[in-house]
């Protein structure tokens, strides 16, 4: 209880402290709230939450495990997300697997995250793009539709109020597997057990292992 009544004074006096400018709160959940210091009246804690009590008598209620870092500003910031080099793996002849990182959300949420690829040199979402399912902080994307034995480039992206982002640039080639061919050599069929035997050659694997 002691600790929660001194968390809640600490920012109460910092909210003084920084009058006249906003405070940031950045969530888990690439969203940020952007709250002016002076329309603050009291910052109390509960046991799971960030209540922030304003003048006009309405209440600002946070959950405290939703909560990444805060920060204050002159006013709203108006950045764009800083995005970690984008990681594949898996990649095959026609899919491949993203991993993007968010490093920053910029001074607002973050709207859209993924991927986005071409042939040719940093590509953009006005290029093939995925976007992904989650916005959290670290997420996958299952590429598809890809072009076996494809040199590609790709850059993982992230969109909030004040534009595009885009990761360093990275490069990747699908492979060129294809189906395994197979011929029939012998076939027999024996009556008495109704039963056929058949024997096969394998022409080629594909490029890979058979499994």
């Amino acid at each position: 209880m002691k600790k929660t009544l001194l968390i809640s004074l600490s920012i109460l006096i910092l909210v003084s402290l920084f009058a006249e400018k906003t405070l940031n709160i950045f969530k888990n959940d690439l969203t940020v709230l952007n709250i002016a210091t002076t329309s603050v009246d009291s910052v109390k804690f509960s046991a799971e939450n960030m209540n922030i009590h304003k003048g006009d008598n309405s209440t600002v209620s946070i959950a405290v495990a939703s909560i990444d870092s805060l920060n204050f500003s002159e006013s709203t910031l108006q950045t764009l997300p800083t995005v970690d080099t984008l990681i594949l793996s898996s990649v095959l002849n026609t899919t491949a697997i993203a991993n993007i990182k968010i490093k920053s959300t910029g001074g607002t949420s973050v709207v859209t995250k993924g991927i986005c690829w071409s042939t040719t040199e940093n590509p953009t979402i006005d290029n093939s793009k995925l976007a992904s399912t989650t916005l959290l902080a670290n997420s996958t994307v299952n590429v598809t539709g890809l072009t076996a034995a494809t040199k590609y480039y790709a850059r993982a992206y992230a969109t909030n109020a004040s534009g595009t982002s885009y990761s360093s640039q990275v490069t990747f080639t699908t492979t060129n597997y294809t189906l395994p061919t197979v011929e029939t050599t012998s076939a027999t069929y024996n009556y008495s057990t109704n039963a056929a035997t058949c024997v096969v050659k394998v022409t080629s694997n594909g490029g890979c292992t058979l499994t």
